[in-house]
């Protein structure tokens, strides 16, 4: 997958894009439930704060991901147990950061998709 900034496709070379649960330089994911005490200190943007206080979802999944060369986030997603993106953030707003973003949802969506179908 490239997403024309060479940094980031080392980072995505090295560690992928997966959507099972992740702790590393690139990728972070965990499960965030309702009045979890934990998600304070994950300082997530307000939107999603006031989705996963409002929603009706059993569970949802916080996926992101971080240029640490950079030390900047990309991007978060919340997603579903179904495996749909409900809430999306893109840290940056250079042109280049935004389609690098749109191509790392489209691969989680993909490995989402394919989680699902193993599953199945």
């Amino acid at each position: 997958m490239k997403t024309g900034i060479k940094k980031l496709d080392i980072l995505i070379s090295r560690y992928g894009i997966t959507a099972s649960q992740v702790c590393n330089e690139f990728q972070f994911s965990a499960p965030i439930r309702r009045h979890d005490p934990s998600m304070r200190s994950l300082n997530l943007p307000y939107c999603f704060h006031r989705l996963i206080e409002s929603n009706n979802h059993e569970q949802l999944i916080l996926y992101r991901f971080k240029n640490h060369t950079k030390n900047m986030f990309l991007a978060a997603f919340l997603v579903d147990e179904a495996g749909n993106i409900v809430e999306r953030v893109y840290y940056q707003r250079k042109a280049s950061y935004v389609e690098a973003c749109k191509a790392i949802e489209c691969e989680l969506v993909r490995q989402l998709k394919q989680g699902q179908s193993r599953a199945a």
